[in-house]
């Protein structure tokens, strides 16, 4: 079975690309997969360390920077391929919403074409998320909404769409009952890229050595929806209070939000006592050692943008967690031990619970790998029936 493979990929892109990656090492585990063609965005700057299957070939496609590029997905040759698997959200190609309207028609557009063996892996809609608490308010974003809302609903009744999240699937569903949406479980797949690369995919058990002093990790690619400050004000009054910890702010900032860069330096500066190591973009090799000398992740998030990845991975290392309680994430954690959801007036005194010694967030030492990787091999199976 050949397979090709639409969307960002390691190296190749950012939107959505550890999701992409991970679709493409599991089902390069597959033995009814013989090679797997990605067509992907051109290469980043700067390149990091990777894996390739050699069943995996890539081929850069697109450009983010040009409005145009994604034209060039029409004239690739489709009837090569058995399945045809596109991994996007409505702003996955790109900051232009030309290129990302001709990115996210292609699936349907393609289905005209008599292409009938096509999957969609979409992670979220105008249909399931509030864009506007999202940060998407202005005018104009309130007519691309028009506009992307009637193209996801023609992508919705013409072919496959696999979602993420069962909320999702059943609020489109609740608009569109003809509307041809599954669930698909992406349970540990952003941990895939990092557990690869780090060469531990043949591995059963990867192991943690307990910290003496508890430390936390705020981990994201952050923006104004991600109420960074909740967290950092929280943290600073506990310490006040007496509470030992070492704390981590990791990741960049979003560019789809070029005013929070400001508002994001000014966070740091204004919290730097309560933030005792300071790290940028971290490059997804060295996810794994970030996690794994992580005893709680902390999610302070007032608006899901989707599934959330820094969410699944801390699920997949086995890290305790609290993070702001919204359906998305209750669905994520359901018949989780670990995982405290809150709300903001109670954010600081269950943070503090999370830090006390013997409470329930105590981190595990011991992460069974390989059975993380079954399932996720299971679930990626779905995506060729």
């Amino acid at each position: 079975m050949r397979i090709a493979y639409v969307g960002n990929f390691h190296n190749f892109g950012n939107s959505v690309a550890t999701a992409g990656t991970a679709i493409v090492y599991l089902m390069s585990e597959l033995e009814e997969v013989d090679g797997i063609d990605v067509f992907c965005a051109v290469p980043n700057f700067k390149k990091e360390q990777t894996f390739v299957s050699d069943k995996v070939k890539i081929y850069p496609t697109f450009d983010p920077r040009k409005p145009l590029s994604t034209i060039n997905l029409y004239g690739i040759k489709w009837k090569n391929y058995d399945k045809i698997i596109f991994n996007i959200l409505p702003t996955a190609f790109g900051k232009s919403a030309l290129l990302n309207m001709i990115g996210v028609l292609a699936p349907y557009i393609l289905t005209k074409f008599g292409h009938r063996n096509i999957r969609v892996v979409y992670h979220n809609s105008t249909f399931t998320n509030d864009v506007e608490r999202l940060g998407y308010n202005s005018r104009t974003d309130r007519i691309k909404k028009i506009i992307l809302s009637k193209v996801e609903m023609r992508m919705f009744e013409s072919l496959p769409v696999y979602m993420p999240l069962k909320i999702y699937v059943n609020r489109i569903l609740s608009k569109k009952n003809k509307a041809l949406v599954k669930h698909i479980d992406m349970r540990y797949f952003e941990a895939i890229p990092t557990i690869y690369i780090n060469a531990l995919s043949r591995k059963k058990f990867i192991e943690r050595s307990k910290n003496s002093n508890k430390t936390i990790l705020l981990h994201g690619y952050w923006g104004p929806q991600k109420n960074l400050e909740l967290a950092l004000e929280n943290l600073l009054k506990l310490r006040s209070e007496g509470l030992e910890f070492y704390l981590i702010l990791s990741g960049g900032v979003n560019g789809n939000f070029p005013d929070y860069v400001n508002r994001f330096n000014e966070l740091v500066k204004k919290y730097s006592s309560t933030i005792d190591e300071r790290l940028g973009y971290v490059v997804e090799r060295d996810i794994l050692k970030l996690f794994k000398r992580s005893d709680l992740v902390v999610i302070p998030y007032n608006a899901p943008g989707g599934h959330s990845g820094v969410l699944e991975t801390a699920i997949a290392f086995d890290n305790s967690v609290i993070c702001i309680k919204h359906p998305e994430y209750e669905e994520q954690s359901t018949g989780l031990d670990g995982i405290v959801l809150t709300d903001p007036d109670h954010f600081h005194e269950d943070l503090k619970m999370c830090l006390k010694e013997n409470s329930q967030c105590n981190i595990k030492t011991t992460i069974n790998i390989s059975e993380k990787i079954d399932r996720a091999v299971d679930s990626v199976r779905h995506l060729l029936e």
